[in-house]
């Protein structure tokens, strides 16, 4: 199915997640374990998925489309190799040690957290990453890269987060998403840019600044600073 990759790489995210909003109750071991194999089958899957969105942004008879098939066929083998094998299983035995602890044993001379809490303060400490990267100059597509990810961190933390949290705390700002988007567009197409095959250079690099300007104007408005402020 076309958007498998991508459905699973949302998947692992929201795990991460809902893992990092378990930090202040120090799970340790466990708890590292579970990061690790979700790197892992997260990097397994991220050559496939860069390659499809790469394609969709290319002539499919065009010299550089079949170059990135040959590639994307590569990719996808790996896909199927993780998904059935060592990678994956790693990670279900890791996410079932951890699922065995007991946050009060995890905890023995503090109370437990309760789940609002916890996701109380994971979205203020992902808040506040945004924000910190929200105030610099993002004008290289690494510092664009880099407020990306901060975005759709507490964009998938208020998603994820959101029914342990009070109603009122649940809204998520549109703003906030159509940030995400446009820099997501614009990363795809930098990321093609990179790629080492005969592209229309110059034709993309026009597509390139078009994204670019979209985000630079979303940025730059007053409509993502309000949003930030509004996430609570």
């Amino acid at each position: 199915q076309p958007d498998a990759i991508h459905d699973a790489r949302v998947a692992l995210r929201r795990c991460a997640i809902l893992l990092r909003a378990l930090d202040p109750v120090r799970l340790g071991a466990p708890a590292q374990a579970v990061r690790t194999a979700l790197r892992g089958v997260a990097a397994a899957l991220a050559p496939a998925r860069d390659l499809e969105v790469a394609l969709t942004l290319l002539p499919p008879r065009s010299p550089a489309a079949r170059a990135l098939q040959r590639q994307r066929t590569t990719a996808q083998r790996l896909v199927r190799q993780t998904l059935a094998g060592p990678p994956l299983d790693a990670l279900r035995a890791a996410m079932g040690r951890l699922l065995r602890i007991e946050l009060t044993r995890a905890r023995p001379n503090r109370p437990a957290p309760t789940a609002g809490e916890l996701a109380d303060l994971a979205i203020a400490a992902a808040r506040h990453r945004a924000r910190r990267r929200a105030h610099k100059p993002a004008r290289t597509p690494a510092a664009r890269h880099r407020l990306r990810i901060a975005l759709r961190r507490l964009l998938l933390a208020l998603e994820v987060l959101a029914p342990l949290r009070k109603p009122k705390q649940r809204a998520v700002p549109p703003a906030l998403r159509k940030a995400v988007r446009a820099l997501g567009r614009l990363h795809d197409v930098d990321l093609l840019l990179e790629r080492d095959v005969k592209l229309d250079r110059e034709s993309l690099q026009a597509k390139r600044d078009r994204r670019a300007a979209r985000a630079d104007r979303l940025l730059q408005s007053s409509r993502v600073r309000r949003a930030l402020r509004a996430v609570h």
